[in-house]
């Protein structure tokens, strides 16, 4: 009874390599097979015009940007995002959280700002506020931040306990 050994060598991108060994009296039997076929499936008709990120729903327009301060935020310190596209930040700056690992043992207040060169915008401020881990106060206008341009966070007074701040903002994708 003759038993077969199949055993891969090399594999390269055009070809399949492939030794099989059998019992004696035949040594060795080289067999090149070409890689199977790619299969491309093209989309020939489409019921509509392209959507853009205006079509989609909310939800899906969204685009969390997070500005993380570890240990203590001291006054004046600033974290600066660039914009790889433009957003919009909502009135009252919907949809924005926080979360402190220390609560603040007084209202802490954070400047969102758009910079654009050296004009400074005001889009809003945060407030977080001592009552738990997550509270905060939000208001502003609001506005949007082309491609090119930073969000930037600007820390108000430094609270005596309030450290290992998140602050993610959801802005929209235009």
């Amino acid at each position: 009874m003759s038993e077969t050994i199949v055993e891969v060598v090399t594999v390269e991108a055009s070809t399949l390599t492939v030794d099989v060994v059998v019992s004696p009296p035949v040594a060795a039997i080289d067999v090149v097979a070409p890689p199977p076929a790619a299969v491309v499936i093209e989309l020939v008709e489409f019921a509509g015009p392209p959507i853009g990120y205006p079509q989609l729903p909310a939800e899906l327009r969204q685009l969390p940007i997070s500005f993380p301060f570890g240990d203590r935020p001291g006054a004046g310190s600033v974290v600066n995002v660039p914009m790889g596209f433009t957003v919009t930040v909502p009135a009252g700056l919907a949809g924005t959280r926080v979360w402190s690992g220390a609560r603040a043992s007084a209202n802490a207040t954070f400047t969102l700002n758009r910079l654009s060169g050296i004009t400074v915008t005001l889009l809003g401020t945060i407030t977080i506020t001592p009552a738990t881990n997550t509270s905060c106060i939000l208001a502003g206008p609001g506005g949007t931040v082309p491609a090119g341009d930073v969000m930037q966070i600007l820390v108000g007074a430094q609270d005596a306990t309030l450290a290992d701040v998140g602050i993610t903002v959801m802005a929209n994708r235009v």
